[in-house]
């Protein structure tokens, strides 16, 4: 099997390569199952965040991800500014299916590439969109390829009446060798579309 070399600070991983499409292939990270690189890209998501006066003016920040690989560096982020900052910060999770306790959601859709089935809808709860209204929201996910996932964060926090003050993800998905050229969202690191 191909594998590429990921490289962050002095963590080093092994990926294998998968066709997610016709010719398309990426290098596969299970951050769900890398408690040490959530936890250092974490810290410096959070590190990111702070430089932003908008947050360090807000006394109440909500994080705001996608289920299900976003939850951990949400909650590790959340973590770090509350104890960093001795901010309220809260989190939010768009959901991806609903349940007859949810109350009235609301909805976006979203494709990826890696999203198999083609289109995937993510909520928010009756209660989610509470937390969120007229409250400033840091949208974060872990990967960025297309850019459909902070596209739907992006439309559920406004149909919340949230404000939201920084788009970030740990790590940027791109083809090209260069640093992607983006102004609203930051991003700790690349890794490849092969």
């Amino acid at each position: 099997m191909n594998t590429y070399t990921f490289r962050y600070k002095n963590i080093t991983r092994e990926l294998p390569i998968y066709e997610v499409d016709y010719g398309t292939c990426i290098a596969y990270l299970d951050t769900l199952s890398d408690f040490e690189l959530v936890s250092v890209l974490s810290r410096d998501l959070a590190a990111l965040i702070s430089e932003n006066d908008d947050f360090r003016a807000s006394d109440n920040t909500v994080i705001f991800t996608a289920e299900s690989k976003g939850v951990p560096f949400a909650y590790s982020v959340a973590h770090y500014l509350a104890e960093t900052f001795g901010k309220r910060v809260s989190v939010v999770i768009a959901r991806k299916r609903e349940k007859m306790f949810f109350g009235k959601c609301v909805y976006a859709e979203k494709s990826s590439i890696t999203t198999e089935h083609g289109v995937e809808r993510l909520l928010v709860t009756e209660d989610d969109v509470k937390k969120m209204k007229n409250n400033d929201v840091v949208l974060l996910d872990d990967f960025y390829s297309t850019g459909a996932s902070m596209k739907c964060l992006e439309s559920l926090a406004t149909q919340c009446g949230a404000r939201i003050i920084d788009r970030v993800v740990a790590l940027w998905e791109t083809s090209d060798e260069n640093k992607p050229d983006v102004k609203d969202v930051k991003y700790l690191a690349t890794i490849p579309i092969l």
